[in-house]
């Protein structure tokens, strides 16, 4: 069997399957619309292949990419400046060892601070609202998004899962359980703007083009998580005290240019220090069970700890996702 169709099979097999859980869990499988179903899985495709082999889309996306290399280098200016050889200017010595100069939360997480400010100019400038409201045209019909719930889960592309519900706070009371599940699982499925240059600047050096494949992975994920909030949770078929069919009003306004700069940088402040201090923590937690875990018997002639456990756990789901068994069953073998 050639390794495209094995690939192929094997991506059949994870729709079904995840589907299949999704309807399972599903609170009236009767009220699912195939429609919606067969719409969503479509536009993922069409997605796919206009962001990936359309030649102009592929040129813009290669654009944005090397945006991105550009942002982190001109804030390696802004934290070499500030930190000096903390924040990745000149080391003043020798470094026996330059892979350990890296210091995650003074020259990688800045970059929060300024794709947060950017963010801000580009909502007050209304470039953001534009690119949302343009998408969300793509969306409406066929996945029957609208209103505040449709253009916050747009908005989870650009801001983050905290962000873009605030974007809609006037509605949320008033929102069905449909439409709240929808904010929430659109959340969990995407990257929050900032953290996507995060993680681009940081596998860029392993993964070529790596901000394309999760920019397109985002765009995926919106006909994804509009599909699954609905096979959860199908949407009632009486909306009218809903907030489905009322235009969104926008909140977060910024007086200026300047003011949208700095409230942009003070929201950036909390993502970095939240992000290091969860970091810490989860990795320091991380270290005393797998400390724990190492006083019992080994296990396939190799210790046990949290990472291999949930390896065994989560391997089917990984496989199913479309990572190759023999990376999604590493935890099996010896370490």
């Amino acid at each position: 069997m050639s390794e495209t169709l094995s690939l192929n099979l094997q991506a059949c097999m994870g729709l079904c399957v995840l589907i299949g859980i999704g309807v399972a869990l599903s609170e009236n499988p009767r009220a699912i619309s195939p429609k919606l179903l067969v719409n969503a899985l479509a536009l993922q495709v069409i997605l796919a292949l206009m962001l990936l082999k359309v030649p102009p889309m592929v040129t813009g996306l290669g654009v944005i990419n090397r945006g991105v290399l550009a942002l982190a280098a001109a804030t390696r200016q802004g934290s070499s400046f500030v930190y000096g050889y903390i924040g990745g200017g000149a080391l003043p010595f020798e470094a026996i060892h330059p892979a350990n100069t890296l210091v995650f939360a003074f020259q990688i997480l800045p970059l929060v601070l300024v794709v947060s400010a950017l963010a801000a100019i580009g909502w007050h400038l209304k470039l953001l609202p534009l690119i949302i409201n343009t998408l969300g045209i793509l969306f409406h019909k066929p996945l029957n998004t609208r209103g505040a719930a449709g253009f916050a889960v747009i908005a989870n592309v650009f801001v983050g899962q905290v962000e873009a519900p605030l974007l809609v706070k006037p509605h949320i009371e008033n929102m069905s359980r449909y439409e709240l599940l929808l904010l929430m699982t659109a959340g969990m499925t995407m990257i929050a703007g900032t953290m996507m240059v995060v993680y681009s600047v940081l596998l860029a050096p392993s993964v070529p083009n790596i901000g394309v494949h999760l920019i397109v992975k985002s765009m995926m994920s919106i006909p994804a998580a509009i599909l699954f909030a609905h096979l959860l949770l199908p949407e009632p078929t009486d909306l009218r005290a809903s907030t489905a069919t009322t235009a969104p009003v926008i909140t977060r306004p910024y007086h200026s240019s300047l003011d949208a700069l700095t409230r942009g940088t003070q929201d950036g402040i909390h993502i970095w220090f939240a992000t290091s201090a969860m970091l810490l923590v989860l990795v320091s937690l991380v270290a005393l069970i797998n400390s724990a875990l190492g006083t019992l018997p080994p296990v396939f002639d190799a210790a046990l700890s949290l990472e291999r456990i949930a390896g065994w756990i989560f391997a089917p789901v990984a496989y199913l996702m479309g990572i190759p068994w023999q990376d999604s069953c590493w935890a099996l073998r010896p370490s």
